[in-house]
């Protein structure tokens, strides 16, 4: 017992009477579950089983939004460079097109 109230200041003390009683061995329970605890649900934990159910579901949608909001930003990038390099790309109007000026492959009179 700790009789200093608040716990290591000696300004109270707690006067503590008592008297001996017999000592009984306490019954084992009649059937004890898996490492000798009682596994039935209580009421109480109700709500705490939906709350961790409700959380592993947010944590599932959010993940899940993240990964389609990845795919999705890696598939712009993806068009964005391929508009890029298709800019840079030489044009091909020429070669299909003999009449512009300027074409190499457009004959020459003289």
């Amino acid at each position: 017992i700790i009789t200093c109230t608040p716990y290591a200041v000696n300004s109270h003390r707690l006067l503590v009477r008592g008297h001996a009683v017999p000592y009984t061995e306490a019954e084992a329970p009649a059937e004890a579950g898996f490492l000798g605890f009682d596994w039935t649900i209580q009421p109480w934990m109700w709500t705490r089983i939906a709350g961790a159910g409700g959380t592993m579901a947010l944590l599932l949608l959010m993940s899940a939004g993240w990964i389609r909001d990845d795919h999705r930003a890696r598939k712009k990038r993806a068009a964005q460079a391929a508009a890029v390099a298709n800019s840079n790309a030489p044009s091909t109007a020429h070669a299909e097109n003999p009449e512009i000026p300027g074409n190499p492959e457009t004959p020459t009179t003289t």
